[in-house]
C-alpha cells in the first residue's frame, strides 16, 4: 500500500504541471519497484524530478517533472523492457509548443564495472511539421543499493536548440 501511495502521488504531481523531461533512467524493469531522480540541467531548463515505476517484469510507466517555469517540455511514457540492457518507450510529449505529439523511442545501458554504467534515451516526437530527435547521454554510478548520482546531455534537433548539461541523484525503492 505504500508503494501505491507514493506512486499515485508523484503521478499526480507529474500530471499537475506541464514541465516534464527525459529520464536518463537504466532500460531495466522491475515489477513493484522504481526509482526517483533529480537533476539540475544547464540552458534555463532548471531542476527536473522523475518517477518511474515497474508495473510488472516486462512493463514500466515513466514521467519527469521540471520545475522552472521558463522551460516547456512534458512528457509520459510506457517502457516495455525487452532486455535488461534494451527498452522500447512510447507515449506522450509536449515538447515547446502547445499541443501533445506522440512520441517513440529506444533506452539503452552499458555497464562499465559493478558501478558505472552507461546510459542513452533517443526519440522521435511526431510532430505536425517535421519530426524532431530528442536524446539524453550520461553516466550513472551506484554508491549503494539504493542511491546513485547520475550526469549526462540532453538535446534536440528542434532549430536553435542547445544542448543542455545536468547533474543530479537517483533513489531506487
Amino acid at each position: 500500500m505504500k508503494k501505491f501511495l507514493i506512486v499515485a502521488l508523484a503521478l499526480l504531481a507529474i500530471f499537475s504541471t506541464s514541465l516534464v523531461a527525459l529520464g536518463l533512467n537504466s532500460p531495466s524493469v522491475s515489477k513493484g519497484a522504481g526509482v526517483i531522480t533529480g537533476m539540475f540541467a544547464t540552458e534555463d531548463i532548471g531542476i527536473l524530478l522523475g518517477l518511474e515505476y515497474g508495473l510488472s517484469e516486462k512493463f514500466a510507466v515513466s514521467g519527469r517533472v521540471g520545475l522552472d517555469d521558463d522551460f516547456e517540455y512534458t512528457k509520459f511514457v510506457v517502457k516495455y523492457g525487452v532486455s535488461p540492457t534494451f527498452a522500447l518507450l512510447g507515449g506522450v510529449i509536449e515538447y515547446g509548443y502547445d499541443e501533445t505529439d506522440p512520441y517513440f523511442g529506444i533506452n539503452g545501458a552499458v555497464s562499465f564495472d559493478r558501478d558505472f554504467m552507461g546510459i542513452l534515451e533517443a526519440g522521435v516526437v511526431l510532430t505536425d511539421d517535421d519530426p524532431e530527435v530528442i536524446y539524453e547521454v550520461g553516466i550513472k554510478y551506484k554508491l549503494n543499493n539504493q542511491l546513485d548520482i547520475r550526469g549526462g546531455i540532453m538535446g534536440s534537433t528542434h532549430d536553435g536548440s542547445d544542448t543542455a548539461f545536468e547533474l543530479g541523484a537517483g533513489f531506487s525503492f
